[in-house]
This record gives C-alpha cells, sequence and structure tokens, in this order.
C-alpha cells in the first residue's frame, strides 16, 4: 500500500476496485493515525459509540490469535466538509474533515474491540483492558485465556459467562489489591482504580489462586513481538527472566512459543476492505419521501449479521445523513445532566421528533397532521423528516430547532429535572439513580405538559401531583406504548395551568386494551392486608400462592400489581431508600454515572439482607436440621428462591461497601456496628429480633451451626421478615401516590 506521498487519489483503492486487501497491523495503524496515508479513516456521522459486550470483545480476540478471518469492513469516500469523527472508544473528536477521507461504515464495533489490544494506540484513550492469563489452559478449546478488565469491572468478569464477578469476589480481588498498594489507592472505590497515574501497575483480573503477574497484557505482548522482530528466542528471552522465580508458571517456553505464532498469525491476517458506490453512499443520495435512504437501508440490512442497529440508531442516522452536525449538537446537549440523567442521546433524539410533530399538529400547519407515535417506524420517520426538520434558515422546524443547542425543549428538560429532583429530609423526589428508569414515554408525555406550560410557579404547583404520578407511572403502567400515546392524547387536550393527574390516573386504569388495561390501579394499604391475610406460622410460600385464591378481576389486577412490586421493579428501591442513595450517588452520578441502569456499570448493587449463599446455594449445601421429607422441608427447597429475592429481602448498597461485606450474615454486620436505619430494615418491634433470626451469625446461630443452617424458626423468622417489610415498603410507596387517586 501506499502512503501520502503517493499521487493516487483513490488510495487505498487504486485503478477503480471496489475490493481491496490490508494486512491487520497496517489497517490499525491507519485507523489510529500512527500512519498517514493520503485519506484518513474516519468515522461518519451515522455510526454511533462503542456497544459491544465484554463476550464479543474476549470472542474477537479469540479468533485473531487463532488467525482466523473477522470478515469484511465497509468504507465509503467522505468529501471535503462533511461531518466525521476519530476511531476512539473514550471520547470521538468530531468535525467538519478539511479534505477528502474514507469513513468506516460498517466494522467499527470490530475495529474499536481491535484496538484494545494494540499496540498502536494511547492506552489512556481506553476504558478496557485486555490480559491472558498464563497460568490457564483456554476455555472449551481456545488456545489462550484471555480476559477482560473495564473502568467499572476493574477485576474483570467471570470465566467463561463473561457476567460481572461474585460479591465475595470481588471482595477478595480488592483485598488482595489493597495488599499491593498504598497510599491513597486504598481509600477509592473500585471503578476509580482503573484511572489512578500511579507507579503501581492498573488492577489485574481476579482468579481463585492466581498471582498478579500470571497476567499479561494483550497489549504487552503485541509490543513484544514488534519489538523483537518475530525473533523467536528474543521474544522468549524478553519474558523468560521476569516470570523465572514463579513456580506456579510451568512450561513457560511453550505458552510463549504459542502466543509467538498467535502473534506471527495475527501480523499475517488481511482484512477485505469494501467500497460502497457512491449512489449508495452520498449525503445527496435522493429518495421517495415513502422509501428509506439508500445508505440507512445498507446500514439495517449489514446490521443483521453484527450488533445490529435499533430502530432509533437508524432514524437517527437519517437525521445525520440529512443533517451531520447533528451528531455533535446532540452530543453537547446530552453532556447536560438534565438530559443524560433520564436518557441516551440517541432517546432524546426520538423525544425530539416525537414533541416536534405535537407542536407542528398545534400549530396548525397547513400539512396533514402527524399521528402521534412514541416510537415510530423508519418509513414514518422518513416521511415525515422533511416537514420536521427542513433545511437550515427555514422557519417553523421544530425538530430542528430542538436538536440545536440550547432550545425550549432543553429548557422544558432542565425543568423536569428541578421538578424530580429529591429535594432532602422527607421530600418525595427521586435521588439521581432513579431517574433513568423512569420511561421514555412517561418522560415525553411530562415534556408536553412542561412545554405547554412552561411557567415556572404552575410547574412548581404541581410538583407534587408530577412527582407522585412519576412513581405511579413506573410500577402500574402494564402497557407502555398505548398508556403513553393515551396520556399524551389527554396533555394535549387538558386546560392549561394544572398536571392532570387524576384525569391520567382514571384513563389509564379504565382502559380495556387487555385483562389488565393500560395500568393496575393504585391499591391501598388496608386492601393488601384484606388480601395477604398474612399467617406468620405459614410454611414459606411461592409468589402465587401469597394471596388466597379469588377470581374477580379487580383482586387479580392487584395481585399483579404486589407481585410486580415485590419481583418485578426493585429499582424502586432507589426511590424508597432516596435519602441513603442521594448521599451516597448524588455527586458521583453527576460526574460518571448519570443515566446508567447496568447492573455492570452503576456504582450500587442491589443487595440481600440474608446472603443468597445462605439460601440460594445449590440445594446439597444448604444444611437441614429436621427431616428433609417433612413439608416444611418441601416448601422451603421450591419456595425458598421467591421468599429470597423478593424486595423485602432486598436494599441498595454502594458497591464498594457491598463487595467488603461479602456473603457475611446480616447479624454480623449488625453486630459490628453498621447503621441499617437507611436501608428501611425495621417496620414494627419485634422486626429486628425476626431479622437476627431469619439471618444468624455464625457465634449466636440457634444451633451453634453455620449460618446455612436451617430449622423451622428460623423459616418462619425469614418469610415473616421479607413479607412484613414488603408491605411496610408498599405501604410507603402508596402514601406518596394516593394523591392522584380520585376521592
Amino acid at each position: 500500500m501506499e502512503n501520502k506521498k503517493s499521487s493516487s487519489k483513490n488510495w487505498p483503492f487504486t485503478d477503480n476496485n471496489q475490493v481491496c486487501g490490508m494486512k491487520l497491523p497496517e489497517y490499525l495503524k491507519w485507523a489510529t493515525g500512527n500512519e498517514t496515508y493520503e485519506k484518513e479513516l474516519l468515522l461518519p456521522a451515522i455510526q454511533r459509540g462503542f456497544v459491544w459486550k465484554p463476550k464479543q470483545i474476549v470472542d474477537l480476540w479469540d479468533s485473531l490469535l487463532r488467525g482466523m478471518p473477522i470478515g469484511s469492513l465497509m468504507l465509503s469516500k467522505l468529501s471535503e466538509g462533511q461531518v466525521a469523527s476519530t476511531l476512539t472508544i473514550k471520547e470521538k473528536k468530531t468535525e467538519n474533515i478539511s479534505s477528502e477521507a474514507m469513513g468506516l461504515l460498517d466494522g467499527q464495533q470490530r475495529t474499536l474491540a481491535m484496538l484494545i489490544g494494540c499496540p498502536f494506540i494511547n492506552s489512556t484513550q481506553l476504558q478496557h483492558c485486555l490480559w491472558i492469563d498464563l497460568a490457564e489452559e483456554g476455555y472449551a478449546g481456545s488456545p489462550f485465556d484471555i480476559r477482560l478488565t473495564t473502568k467499572t469491572q476493574p477485576f474483570g468478569f467471570q470465566r467463561p459467562s463473561h457476567s460481572r464477578l461474585s460479591r465475595s469476589d470481588r471482595k477478595k480481588a480488592r483485598e488482595i489489591y489493597d495488599e499491593l498498594t498504598s497510599g491513597e489507592e486504598k481509600e477509592k472505590p473500585d471503578y476509580e482504580l482503573f484511572d489512578l497515574k500511579t507507579e503501581h501497575s492498573p488492577p489485574r483480573p481476579w482468579r481463585a489462586g492466581s498471582e498478579s503477574n500470571h497476567f499479561v497484557k494483550v497489549k504487552d505482548l503485541w509490543e513484544a513481538f514488534i519489538k523483537t522482530a518475530n525473533d523467536e528466542q528474543a521474544f522468549l528471552d524478553l519474558f523468560k527472566s521476569h516470570f523465572a522465580d514463579n513456580k506456579k508458571l510451568s512450561n513457560l517456553d511453550g505458552r510463549f512459543s504459542n502466543l509467538h505464532k498467535a502473534f506471527k498469525h495475527l501480523e499475517m491476517l488481511e482484512v477485505p476492505l469494501i467500497l460502497i458506490p457512491e449512489h449508495i453512499s452520498s449525503p445527496e443520495a435522493a429518495t421517495p419521501n415513502d422509501t428509506p435512504n439508500p445508505l440507512v437501508l445498507l446500514f439495517e440490512r449489514i446490521g443483521r449479521n453484527g450488533a445490529s442497529l435499533s430502530a432509533e440508531d437508524l432514524l437517527f442516522s437519517m437525521i445525520k445523513q440529512k443533517w451531520p452536525e447533528a451528531q455533535e449538537l446532540v452530543n453537547g446537549i446530552h453532556d447536560k445532566i438534565s438530559v443524560r440523567a433520564f436518557m441516551s442521546a440517541t432517546d432524546y433524539v426520538m423525544s425530539a421528533f416525537r414533541l416536534a410533530a405535537a407542536q407542528k399538529n398545534n400549530d396548525n400547519d397547513p400539512g396533514a397532521q402527524i399521528a402521534d407515535n412514541p416510537r415510530p417506524n423508519p418509513n414514518d420517520f422518513h416521511r415525515h423528516l422533511d416537514r420536521l426538520l427542513g433545511k437550515k434558515g427555514e422557519s417553523g422546524k421544530p425538530l430542528r430547532d430542538y436538536l440545536e443547542e440550547s432550545n425550549s425543549l432543553t429548557s422544558a428538560f432542565e425543568s423536569l429535572y428541578k421538578l424530580l429532583c429529591y429535594q432532602g429530609e422527607q421530600d418525595i423526589g427521586l435521588p439521581l439513580p432513579m431517574m433513568p428508569h423512569l420511561s421514555r414515554g412517561l418522560i415525553q408525555v411530562l415534556l408536553r405538559w412542561i412545554m405547554l406550560n412552561p411557567a415556572q410557579n404552575t410547574i412548581e404547583d404541581n410538583r407534587q401531583k408530577i412527582v407522585s404520578f412519576s412513581l405511579f407511572w413506573y410500577l402500574n403502567v402494564w402497557d407502555e406504548h398505548n398508556a403513553s400515546k393515551k396520556a399524551f392524547e389527554i396533555i394535549n387536550s387538558s386546560d392549561l395551568g394544572a398536571f392532570p393527574a387524576i384525569n391520567l390516573y382514571e384513563k389509564l386504569i379504565d382502559a380495556q386494551d387487555d385483562q389488565f388495561g393500560l395500568a393496575l390501579p393504585l391499591m391501598s394499604y388496608e386492601a393488601l392486608e384484606n388480601i395477604l391475610k398474612q399467617d406468620t406460622s405459614a410454611s414459606l410460600r411461592s409468589r402465587d400462592e401469597i394471596f388466597q385464591s379469588q377470581s374477580d378481576s379487580s383482586t387479580n389486577k392487584q395481585k399483579e400489581l404486589y407481585k410486580r412490586f415485590c419481583w418485578g421493579r426493585k429499582p424502586i428501591l432507589l426511590w424508597l431508600q432516596r435519602a441513603y442513595v442521594h448521599q451516597k450517588f448524588n455527586e458521583k452520578s453527576q460526574n460518571e454515572f448519570a443515566g446508567l441502569t447496568d447492573e455492570d456499570t452503576v456504582p450500587y448493587d442491589f443487595d440481600h439482607l440474608c446472603p443468597q449463599n445462605h439460601w440460594g446455594a445449590d440445594w446439597r449445601n444448604i444444611i437441614r436440621t429436621f427431616d428433609e421429607k417433612s413439608e416444611v422441608m418441601k416448601k422451603f427447597h421450591a419456595g425458598r428462591h421467591d421468599v429470597g429475592n423478593c424486595i423485602g429481602n432486598l436494599h441498595v448498597l454502594e458497591s464498594s461497601l457491598n463487595r467488603s461485606f461479602g456473603d457475611v450474615a446480616l447479624t454480623s454486620k449488625l453486630n459490628s456496628g453498621m447503621y441499617y436505619a437507611d436501608s428501611l430494615l425495621y417496620h414494627y418491634p419485634e422486626h429486628e429480633k425476626e431479622w437476627k433470626t431469619a439471618s444468624p451469625n455464625v457465634d449466636v446461630n440457634i444451633d451453634g451451626n453455620e449460618d446455612r443452617t436451617w430449622n423451622e424458626a428460623r423459616l418462619q423468622a425469614f418469610q415473616s421478615a421479607v413479607h412484613r417489610r414488603a408491605r411496610g415498603l408498599y405501604f410507603q410507596y402508596y402514601e406518596a401516590c394516593k394523591s392522584i387517586m380520585p376521592k
């Protein structure tokens, strides 16, 4: 291949070729800008961020180190003035390109995954690190045990599932890490270790019995291969002295010989590059209004074979094709905490489209009314896009207005954020980590009301009703899509000045779209007590046995609501424990965690009060002190997971603290002085005694055995403590929401 000195204007596709091959190292140097060719390789505006999961990254690197092909990559020509961004995982730099470039149209995820172990990129750009465990064989025939660590999981993931480590493993990993460090690192939470600029090396992946130097960075191995100029003995000698004293690492010669061969194969790999014809890739590609843009259509089809684009990604790509600067504008909008706290950048665009359509209808535009749709399909989106987006300088184009830096929609987001935010003490507002759990359809309904009622005093006067309605929606709405459509219709037709919470509540619960309508009615605490008729002396019940056998529709709705509260909506704990959550995570959430819901990335855990290892382990590992053939033991065997995973046995706990406790019994933590008021542990005078019986310490266990010992007294206390706490938590939820019910 030719470099920048070449006179070829079509590099790398010379002589009008549409397909070419490039050695993998050369391609990655091109991608990272470490070798300057005539045309830069950039990401077109249509592309999204890095979305691959740990397993996908590890599997790709397993293929690379086996010397397997990884499929073709599709490129398009980018003209001067088009918007594109550099290839990075951490932060993209988006700008108008100054000369012709090549755009990576399909292959971004694979390329970014390869950069994680690439020696041609500055490691400060990464939030991931790839390792090879020298002391372990690869899993399921893989030649190497490849491990991944990330900023939020600095000790890696489980092998081979690639799910996050158990709490006890995270605890052990951190304890070992702290033994090797000193100073400020010991005081830092896990998620800050990855970026610490100290002499100590970053955290290694966790494996029981492993030592820190069992793991070597893939990046370092590849650099060593390049440094030793393909000399196998020199490659071996480079590492031999470093690992010679570690007796647990046997057959180092063989392992490094295999690694040398793997990188030799990797350096010989060729990546097929395919150039997309300009009549497809050009932003000016003409298409009728009722047909999708050809580039969008291509993106949709090639995505089916990889990390396919969501419908929302496809729709946003249509906007970026017509207005490339929209990507940078939306990124700037999404940087605002008032937007990022609720939704992704793509969801913001979808919300802007829906609200722009509502505004266009409200303006009595001479065109036909645009049907409201919380999740528009590509055809509808494409049909109305020109009318809502228009061109630069055109007036009356609300979608374009809503994507500009400061606009009425971002102002509405700011008002909504301030309105919902928890304000301390007994306030019913939402802590920041709860906000992304609210549905997009609800947020759009609230934004529409605020945009119709922008006066700040009006918004503040309706705060109680809006917060209560938001909590109701989160737990009770059954059909999100149609509920949002119905609520949007009601908001649009309501009188100005008052949020129609009661009208919304009545219309949503009265709808008859299916057996439960659009929303489940709130259930009073008295009604719950009458239905449960809880007998604390009874043996464990499954979730279906909690209620008496009744078949009328109102009871079925109440049953579904309480089952949803107990097992289907555990993030409601973020609101129930809002004082604790606000204290622990508000500042951190604003800086790094706003808008996140994935349990691998958030700084908190939904922790079991009576540890799961004590009741949910392999049945053979649970100690029984009475006849396992008894009805009580059969009930325990069958129903323990329903009780153990009920919201009454869960609380929110900061992840590093949770990891430090491991599987210690609740009583041990209470005896050590841990303060549990923020966990809403006690709801009546006898609750403390029940919890200590349900989760006994080794020292106070009834039979003097381990805390996995179960007898009938403990079973009864376990069930009673959990279900009584669940009822107490529901009471707090009902008290906050009941103001939206008709008198």
